[in-house]
């Protein structure tokens, strides 16, 4: 007994004198580490925290079904440290006893094989990455003790189909729930006063988020994640299965990967009086088919429309001041950058306007039939992934330009043009769109004129990768006024 109480006294004091080497002692089950505040019980080591009671730093036994003691030493459990379980695999089953008020950062990080927990009644927090990866747990209760659940608390818990959120929580950080694949409904309860962004990211079987009606921060209309006043739509559950969408007419903001991953939706109404959509809001929405931006809308974030595979379309207002489509290629509103090439639509080659500077990055992202491209010689950039994912084989552009240097970092043949400039329609380059194109075509079809490489791409004015009657009629039905754009 007498020893005992000598070690406690050291195991306390070890903190202070973490520069002296200390033999290893011994009596029972409890050890003193040297050089350390660590001491070992058992399975488990521990920290000795300021108010006297353990934090358990460590598990090191080797039992697959646990339940935590609630006294190490004649001192009470209250929290579970930092990467106390983190990568512990053999372990399935624990129960966390009352006394714990916290779980800290990474507690249970990559447990793939826990598949059950009980969280205690009094626990106040969950924190960051706390159970990120625990691949095989199907359910947790969060108690309404619960203040904070932190960011990433239980990303990537790919069989987690029922979370129990009580009332008492308040805050949810940002990504708490991303990855959870499994699940398919979830209610948010009156307490919730913060919500972080994303969520809710890649569950791909959600199909309802719902709130309590008297939550005084957010609320929810069939399933679809709002703020309280349906200003701000946060989320649409990705497996919800509508094929069209009206977004209210109260919204202002789209936030951000809204809609991304609905696998369903091939239409959705943006109404006018939307003035934001955020970053990758449409991302990765293999139905879309198209798309209209109404008037009101100023900011479109990056990746809005990007990885789209059935997008043929996007259409802009004619009296939106910040952004065009042409062809159905959205742009900003002078045309100097180039936002997003639909990625279904059907055309296999594409000019680029020569007012555009700047493509965006992942533009042409997964575009199924474009398979080449004619850079023009004033583009200053051209972002990350612009063409990845696409059948791209042929960028046609200008020796010593943006264009050059992309396609050979991207191991995409090059081909180098001698006319400046490239305009579709505008066959003999006199910067005209005439009755003298459309003979030019009609000649080339026959044999009577031969192309060249430049008048070739810009006689494909259905870019469709060659050239016939159908892009001589459409330069002659331009000319005469018939039609108004090319």
């Amino acid at each position: 007994m007498k020893k005992n109480k000598i070690l406690a006294v050291i195991c306390s004091a070890l903190a202070v004198f973490s520069a002296v080497s200390l033999p290893l002692a011994s009596t029972g089950a409890l050890k003193v580490e040297a050089a350390t505040d660590t001491c070992i019980s058992g399975d488990y080591k521990y920290n000795v925290l300021d108010d006297g009671t353990v934090s358990v730093s460590k598990y090191v036994g080797n039992d697959s079904s646990l339940q935590i003691p609630s006294i190490i030493d004649g001192k009470k459990v209250t929290k579970i440290g930092k990467n106390a379980f983190s990568f512990c695999n053999i372990v399935k089953d624990v129960t966390i006893p009352n006394g714990v008020t916290s779980i800290d950062d990474h507690a249970f990080l990559w447990c793939k094989n826990l598949a059950n927990i009980a969280l205690p009644d009094r626990l106040t927090s969950i924190g960051a990455s706390a159970f990120y990866g625990c691949e095989s747990l199907s359910s947790i209760a969060i108690p309404g003790s619960v203040t904070l659940i932190d960011s990433e608390a239980f990303r990537y818990c790919k069989k987690l189909q029922s979370i129990t959120l009580k009332n008492g929580i308040k805050t949810i950080n940002k990504n708490a729930f991303v990855g959870c694949k499994s699940l398919q409904t979830i209610t948010i309860p009156e307490s919730v006063e913060t919500m972080e962004d994303y969520m809710f990211i890649d569950c791909d079987s959600l199909k309802s988020i719902n709130v309590d009606g008297k939550n005084r921060n957010y609320s929810s209309r069939e399933g679809v994640l709002f703020n309280k006043d349906k200003t701000e739509l946060i989320t649409y559950p990705c497996s919800k299965n509508n094929i069209s969408y009206s977004i209210p007419g109260k919204v202002k903001t789209i936030k951000t990967m809204a809609f991304k991953n609905c696998c369903a939706l091939r239409n959705v109404t943006i109404p006018t009086g939307v003035v934001k959509i955020g970053e990758s809001v449409f991302y990765n929405n293999d139905s879309l088919r198209s798309v209209t931006i109404p008037y009101t809308v100023t900011s479109i974030g990056y990746y809005a429309f990007a990885a789209c595979d059935s997008l043929k379309s996007i259409a802009v207002d004619s009296k939106n001041k910040n952004f065009v489509s042409a062809e159905g290629v959205l742009f900003n509103k002078d045309k100097t950058v180039l936002m997003q090439y639909p990625g279904g639509k059907e055309n296999i080659s594409y000019i680029v306007p020569n007012s555009v500077v700047l493509i965006n990055g992942e533009a042409f992202r997964d575009v199924g039939c474009l398979d080449r491209v004619v850079i023009p010689a004033g583009i200053k950039g051209i972002g990350s992934d612009a063409f990845r994912g696409g059948k791209l084989s042929i960028i046609y552009g200008y020796t010593g330009t943006v264009a050059e240097q992309y396609a050979d970092k991207n191991d995409i043949k090059f081909t180098a043009l001698s006319t400046e400039n490239i305009v579709a329609g505008d066959i003999n380059g006199d910067g005209k769109i005439n009755i003298n194109d459309a003979v030019r075509v009609q000649k080339a079809i026959v044999g009577a004129m031969k192309f060249t490489i430049e008048q070739t791409l810009a006689a494909d004015v259905n870019y469709d990768g060659k050239v016939d009657i159908l892009d001589a009629t459409t330069i002659q039905e331009f000319s005469i006024g018939l039609i108004q754009s090319i």
